[in-house]
């Protein structure tokens, strides 16, 4: 009798750690420590971004500019302890952003302070990769379920890359916008999915540190028939590459001698586009924090079904 007593209460103690395993951003898991080191957490809103450069963060245009706010490096906490913190003093958002639509164009670079020594994550430019069906990896410290709350360690859960035509036939899919700028993920069984909070965090190759996409909107989360969709960075080589030399203070060889920005740390750029489409930074300064949502809109967004 006593061992089959021992043995029922080890039974409910394995089932009860399962259990709390499984509860994540929808379906997944804690994040090991040591993985993602280039994970950036954004601080309210709570978004999620990922370090390109060792001053240059990606995330969604939808998430606020952040400047004058600190962002924390390698996070495993929703608080943020034991990352690495650094000052954000400026931004670059696509100036073909649609706030207002179906949210294309949904990228951001943020310039960090002083560069971070943390490992840079590996951006994908082939726009093959990710192939329809493949398995990709998505974290964040958002929502554990649809009605939930963010989750207080990072979690991690894999999800499948959808066909974009049939994303189009899902329902309430009307956010989807162009195949080749949008990568649509997730399950039709439902249970699994990035959620409110996300928005901004990195979607990899799974088991990879190459980065295929960024956290943009969905309908829900987890549901079945349904998935999310994500920023597709092949898309946006060219935008992240000019925005790295503008940004920097610290750009690549690539960029020449004239790439270190002329702009007062403090303020954030101007935007302008040339006739390619290519978003460029202007060499005048100017004071408004980013061209783009203000803080109160990005607050309604974070929290409401659309976006992440």
């Amino acid at each position: 009798m006593q061992l089959l007593v021992a043995f029922s209460l080890i039974s409910l103690i394995i089932q009860l750690v399962s259990a709390s395993v499984s509860t994540s951003v929808v379906g997944g898991t804690p994040v090991p420590a040591g993985s993602f080191p280039y994970y950036v957490h954004l601080f309210n809103p709570t978004c999620g971004g990922s370090l390109i450069h060792p001053d240059i963060v990606l995330t969604a245009a939808h998430c606020t500019s952040f400047v004058g706010r600190t962002v924390s490096i390698g996070a495993k906490r929703l608080d943020g302890n034991g990352a690495e913190s650094k000052l954000v003093i400026g931004t670059l958002v696509h100036p073909a952003f649609n706030a207002t639509g179906n949210e294309e164009n949904d990228i951001r670079l943020l310039r960090l302070q002083n560069p971070s020594s943390a490992a840079l994550v590996e951006l994908n430019t082939n726009s093959l990769i990710p192939a329809l069906d493949s398995k990709v990896d998505v974290m964040g410290f958002g929502k554990t379920s649809e009605t939930g709350v963010l989750s207080f360690t990072l979690q991690q859960v894999q999800v499948t890359v959808q066909d974009y035509e049939v994303c189009q036939t899902m329902p309430n899919m009307n956010i989807l916008g162009d195949r080749n700028t949008q990568i649509c993920a997730g399950e039709l069984v439902g249970g699994k999915d990035s959620c409110d909070g996300d928005s901004g965090g990195p979607l990899l190759v799974a088991g990879t540190n190459l980065q295929v996409g960024i956290v943009s909107v969905g309908i829900g989360c987890a549901r079945v028939n349904t998935s999310a969709i994500y920023t597709k960075v092949s898309a946006y080589d060219e935008f992240i590459q000019n925005g790295i030399c503008e940004l920097s203070s610290f750009p690549p060889a690539r960029c020449g001698p004239s790439a270190a920005p002329s702009w007062q740390p403090s303020l954030a750029p101007s935007i302008t586009s040339m006739p390619s489409g290519t978003p460029s930074i202007s060499s005048e300064p100017t004071v408004s924090a980013s061209p783009t949502i203000s803080d109160d809109d990005e607050e309604r967004c974070l929290f409401r079904c659309l976006c992440r």
